[in-house]
């Protein structure tokens, strides 16, 4: 019989605390209450680790881990553990490709055979306006196997054959529909839009020019190797845990940004 099993996360947390009204105490003496706050929380609600960050006025004054970054192999959490932000990476990704389309290397309107061969022709053509937004047809995951799949994949080129060969959901343009397997063929598109991998052009073409401190990281990156990154995984049934990566966490395009709180307030 076949255990349903609940997604437990390690997380980031970033506490702003600007303009806050009179009260009786300063931020600052407030920490300790903070720290409690989280400590609790952590206990109370099974919360394997999180990392937390308090600014007051543009002013840092708590960065701390909590529990356990990564369950397996009992790295504790640190204010510097790097979290993955999931499909928040999907909006990065977007605005990425279109400084493509401004630079005049991205044909928002041509099939995306142009720029990501490997890719497989379909009935219609699929544009990349269309992995943009979500209309391209291109499936999602299709069961619970997928969602937790452990494979590591070298590249996207290598990664494409999980689902490129299935026929598309509808005919692109038509409908709206969510997948992060779109925007895994999106990052194949900007890999050869830009000539230069995913990660590269990211780091070129967003985080340094805003001089933010994301990073794009493949799990078997140095990174993950090292016990900075924080890892996902799942509860199961028995009580014990086991890693819980999917194919859009360890590729570019679709969830593989990765941050720590205190690179978004330095």
């Amino acid at each position: 019989m076949a255990f349903r099993e609940a997604t437990v996360c390690v997380f980031a947390v970033v506490l702003f605390a600007v303009g806050l009204p009179a009260v009786s105490q300063t931020v600052s003496q407030q920490v300790p209450a903070i720290d409690g706050l989280v400590t609790s929380y952590v206990s109370g609600h099974h919360v394997p680790g999180l990392s937390v960050a308090v600014v007051d006025r543009g002013r840092v004054i708590l960065t701390q881990g909590y529990g356990i970054a990564d369950v397996e192999n009992s790295v504790p959490a640190t204010a510097d553990t790097v979290y993955r932000i999931a499909s928040i990476s999907k909006s990065i990704t977007a605005t990425a490709a279109l400084k493509l389309v401004e630079a005049g290397k991205l044909d928002l309107d041509a099939p995306i055979q142009k720029y990501c061969p490997d890719f497989p022709k379909k009935p219609w053509p699929i544009t990349a306006r269309e992995l943009l937004s979500h209309q391209s047809g291109v499936r999602d995951y299709k069961n619970d196997e997928e969602t937790i799949n452990t494979r590591h994949y070298a590249s996207i080129k290598e990664a494409l054959p999980q689902f490129a060969n299935d026929p598309l959901e509808f005919e692109p343009g038509t409908k709206m529909q969510y997948t992060s397997y779109g925007y895994i063929v999106l990052g194949c598109v900007m890999e050869g839009a830009s000539g230069t991998s995913y990660e590269r052009y990211m780091h070129q073409a967003i985080f340094e020019p805003a001089h933010c401190r994301l990073r794009v990281s493949m799990m078997s990156s140095p990174l993950c190797r090292t016990g900075h990154a924080g890892t996902e995984f799942r509860l199961q049934a028995t009580g014990k845990t086991r890693s819980s990566l999917t194919l859009a966490t360890n590729l570019p395009g679709a969830g593989s940004i990765r941050a720590r709180g205190t690179w978004a307030i330095s």
